[in-house]
């Protein structure tokens, strides 16, 4: 059995939204939730009609923002919500991304230098060279 396939409702800011039609997950095959589109927010609606407690494992991205899976126990019955940043959660296509690590650098030494000479031109320079050429 393959993955049950979810379909991404869109939703307007500060507008209603009809509530989605319901899937029913298999727990070996899990979900398959296509996060297609620009880095945003998805808010995902939980319902456990079991009468024992189940757990939900969110799996990690591909992108350098990805932390780890996320697991949650859902209690008997239970029906909850979760909000998601697709950062943490995208599986990226491709093999063009790098984390780059600059040692001794903090966050506001990127934006000018710092008087450090933190920002790696080099690393930048051959990225776009080679992907935007």
């Amino acid at each position: 059995m393959a993955a049950t396939s979810i379909t991404v409702e869109k939703m307007k800011y500060e507008e209603l939204a009809t509530m989605p039609t319901a899937a029913a997950v298999d727990a070996t095959d899990g979900a398959l939730v296509p996060w297609d589109v620009a880095d945003r927010k998805l808010l995902i609606l939980l319902e456990n009609a079991a009468s024992a407690a189940k757990t939900v494992t969110i799996k990690s991205g591909g992108g350098l923002q990805a932390t780890g899976d996320l697991v949650l126990s859902l209690q008997a019955s239970a029906k909850t919500a979760i909000m998601l940043d697709s950062g943490k959660y995208k599986q990226l296509k491709g093999d063009n991304k790098e984390l780059v690590l600059v040692p001794g650098a903090v966050h506001t030494d990127l934006y000018d230098g710092g008087g450090k000479n933190a920002i790696p031109w080099d690393k930048l320079q051959a990225f776009f060279e080679q992907y935007l050429a």
